[in-house]
């Protein structure tokens, strides 16, 4: 028993770097509590009760007829909105066709044009070539 002791606390028998080590984090674990403590360590603070404070209650942030007027207010902003957007709509509704055949007819028209003028060049190249062909336009107007 004495000998299993006396083994257990042989102290030349820890490696030095090992020992060295140690010594060194506990050494640095003590600078940092030290810097801790230093930054958020216990400070008594002093008050001056000359003038003593004074406390009031703060002012009601809810006034149930400042609410209700403005609860009036936007409800008629909001029925004029809705008029407004019906009137829109049914303009929509009522000139849509309209600006659609309109724009399908001018598209119409760009489309006969660049025929027409394919159509040219076509002719004046087959008379370059020494050949006359007349063709005839392969997109017509209804009409």
């Amino acid at each position: 028993m004495k000998m299993l002791l006396a083994q257990s606390t042989d102290l030349p028998a820890v490696p030095s770097d090992t020992l060295k080590w140690v010594i060194v984090v506990m050494v640095a674990m003590l600078l940092i509590a030290i810097a801790v403590y230093s930054a958020f360590g216990l400070k008594r603070v002093k008050m001056d009760d000359q003038p003593p404070p004074i406390f009031r209650q703060a002012p009601r942030g809810y006034n149930p007829e400042l609410c209700a007027a403005r609860h009036g207010e936007i409800a008629r902003r909001l029925g004029d909105h809705d008029k407004e957007l019906d009137k829109i709509w049914q303009t929509l509704r009522h000139d849509l066709p309209e600006m659609e055949r309109r724009m399908n007819q001018v598209a119409e028209e760009r489309i006969a044009k660049v025929h027409e003028r394919v159509n040219d060049v076509l002719e004046a190249v087959s008379e370059l070539k020494g050949q006359v062909i007349k063709r005839e336009p392969r997109h017509r107007m209804p009409g």
